[in-house]
C-alpha cells in the first residue's frame, strides 16, 4: 500500500483510480515557457472560485528506476515536491482524475504555423482524451483573465452532452451568473424548412430547452444556422469579448467530425477551454445515486 493524502492505495492501483478526498486544491501544471504565468493566473482565479489552495507541477524527465508513479503523486500532494519525473500525458492524466484535484489547468501549444489544426493532437487533447474528468486549457494568446463570469457552453443536442455540462459546472462553481448555451446547425442537422424565421427559433428554441437544458444550463439559449461552419460560429462567439471561458464537451474519440470542432474551437479561441468528458455527467450522477445524505457512500 502507498499513502495519497489520507488515502492508502495498493501500489499496483491503475493512476486513475489514485484519490485523496480529504486534499483538494487546484493544480497548475507548468513548464518554463512563457506560457506558465498564464496558466497560474487561471489557476489561481479559478482556486479563489472554488475556495482551495493552489498548487503547482511541473513534470520533466524519465522516471528513474526505483521510483514509481504513486510515489510521485505522494510527493505531489502532500506538498514535499513541485517537480517530479514521469510520462508527461500519463501523469497529467493521473492528476486530472486524481478527486484531489478539483481542477488541472495546463496551456497549450500555439496554433501550427500553416493554421491548420487537422488529425494531429496536442499534449492537452492526448491528455483530455484518456482522462475521466474536465481538464481546463489555457491559450497562449490569453491576456488579462478575471476569472469565469461569462461561460459559453457549447451543445450538440444530445442529453449525455447537456447532463455533462450541467454537471462539471456545478461542480466547479461555474453555474453562476448563468451561462450562455448554444446550439449551431450545420448543412446536415439544419431544420428543412424555415418558413417563418422568428416563429421557427422560437419552436427550436422551445423544443432544445425542454429536451436538454436544466436550470444550470437553461437560462440563456441562442439557437445559430448555417451557411458558415458549426467551428467558425462558435469561434466568433468565444473571440467576440463577451465570453471568458468555452465549456465543451466531447465523446473523446479524436478521430470523428465534431473532434474536428472541438480542435478548430480549442486551437482558435482567445479564452481559456474547459474540455469535458461526455461521459461525466453520468458518472457524477452515478456517484451522487451510490452516496448517502450525507454525500459519503
Amino acid at each position: 500500500m502507498v499513502r495519497v493524502g489520507s488515502a492508502e492505495v495498493r501500489a499496483d492501483a491503475p493512476i486513475a483510480d489514485v484519490v485523496a478526498p480529504s486534499v483538494r486544491y487546484v493544480l497548475a501544471a507548468v513548464d518554463t515557457t512563457e506560457i506558465a504565468h498564464k496558466v497560474r493566473l487561471v489557476a489561481s482565479r479559478m482556486a479563489d472560485r472554488l475556495r482551495v489552495p493552489l498548487r503547482t507541477v511541473t513534470i520533466r524527465g524519465p522516471m528513474p528506476k526505483g521510483l514509481g508513479y504513486d510515489a510521485c503523486f505522494t510527493q505531489i500532494d502532500s506538498g514535499e515536491a513541485d517537480e517530479v519525473p514521469g510520462n508527461l500525458v500519463r501523469m497529467l492524466a493521473g492528476l486530472v482524475n486524481c478527486e484531489a484535484h478539483p481542477l488541472v489547468v495546463m496551456g497549450r501549444h500555439p496554433r501550427p504555423p500553416d493554421g491548420r489544426v487537422g488529425r494531429r493532437l496536442g499534449t492537452c487533447l492526448r491528455v483530455a482524451s484518456i482522462s475521466r474528468r474536465p481538464l481546463l486549457v489555457v491559450p497562449p494568446s490569453l491576456g488579462s483573465w478575471e476569472g469565469p463570469h461569462r461561460v459559453l457552453v457549447p451543445l450538440d443536442g444530445s442529453s449525455i452532452a447537456a447532463l455533462g455540462a450541467s454537471s462539471a459546472l456545478q461542480a466547479l462553481s461555474l453555474d453562476e451568473p448563468k451561462p450562455t448555451t448554444v446550439h449551431v446547425f450545420d448543412e446536415r442537422s439544419a431544420p428543412r424548412f424555415w418558413d417563418d424565421l422568428h416563429h421557427e427559433y422560437q419552436a427550436w428554441s422551445r423544443e432544445f430547452r425542454a429536451r436538454y437544458l436544466d436550470d444550470v444550463i437553461g437560462d440563456h439559449l441562442e439557437i445559430r444556422a448555417g451557411p458558415r461552419s458549426t467551428s467558425t460560429q462558435l469561434v466568433e462567439m468565444a473571440a467576440s469579448g463577451a465570453f471568458d471561458l468555452v465549456a465543451l464537451v466531447w465523446s473523446q474519440r479524436t478521430g470523428d467530425g465534431r473532434a474536428q470542432v472541438l480542435r478548430e474551437v480549442l486551437y482558435a479561441s482567445p479564452v481559456p477551454v474547459l474540455l469535458i468528458p461526455a461521459s461525466y455527467g453520468v458518472s457524477a450522477v452515478a456517484h451522487i445515486d451510490e452516496s448517502g445524505p450525507d454525500g459519503r457512500p
